[in-house]
């Protein structure tokens, strides 16, 4: 987590990549709950899964970010209106979470 963060604190973009079970997604929950409440920087957040583990972004957010409000878009149409109209007119500011489309194009 404090590797992300200074990632962030830097401007610089970094990948968790390493075996399956290893704590990414709570990692990167720890961060953005770092951003949001010792930055101030609520979000939103843009968090794109494949629909396979879907499921447990939602049960580790619920767990471990309580005060994060998630949205999960699905299809391709509403992807592509949200994503327009997401950083013009920003009506949250929590997280939003968003799935892999591939099987839409």
């Amino acid at each position: 987590m404090n590797w992300l963060a200074s990632l962030f604190d830097q401007g610089i973009n970094g990948i968790l990549a390493d075996e399956m079970g290893l704590g990414k997604t709570v990692q990167s929950l720890a961060c953005l709950a770092h951003l949001a409440e010792h930055q101030g920087i609520w979000g939103p957040f843009l968090i794109v899964a494949p629909a396979s583990t879907l499921h447990n972004w939602q049960q580790e957010c619920s767990k471990f970010t309580p005060k994060f409000k998630v949205s999960v878009y699905y299809s391709k149409a509403v992807l592509l209106s949200v994503a327009a109209n997401l950083f013009q007119n920003i009506i949250f500011n929590d997280i939003f979470t968003i799935l892999d489309f591939k099987s839409s194009l």
